[in-house]
């Protein structure tokens, strides 16, 4: 999980395999609109972590197909590769 599947996944999810490109793309991306966040589950004032924590990598796709933009799908495969390399 690196380098190698964020070039392929966004080639598959956003139409480009080119880092910069995804790069630019993530910056105007809203992961709220791909990941099921913390604050989608816990009630304001109830979670020991932040609220804007991803807590399912993708999982609105599922739920709202068509919401996600490529913006937003470059931005969650940004997100889940990095966390995932971070918690390695």
């Amino acid at each position: 999980l690196g380098g190698g599947t964020l070039i392929g996944l966004g080639a598959a999810l956003c139409g480009t395999s080119d880092f910069d490109e995804l790069a630019e793309l993530a910056q105007r991306g809203d992961r709220a609109r791909i990941d099921l966040l913390l604050s989608d589950v816990y009630p304001p004032g109830e979670s020991p972590v932040p609220y804007a924590m991803s807590i399912s990598f993708f999982a609105r796709l599922a739920r709202e197909p068509g919401l996600a933009r490529p913006e937003d799908m470059a931005l969650g495969l940004m997100v889940l590769v990095g966390w995932n390399v971070g918690c390695l």
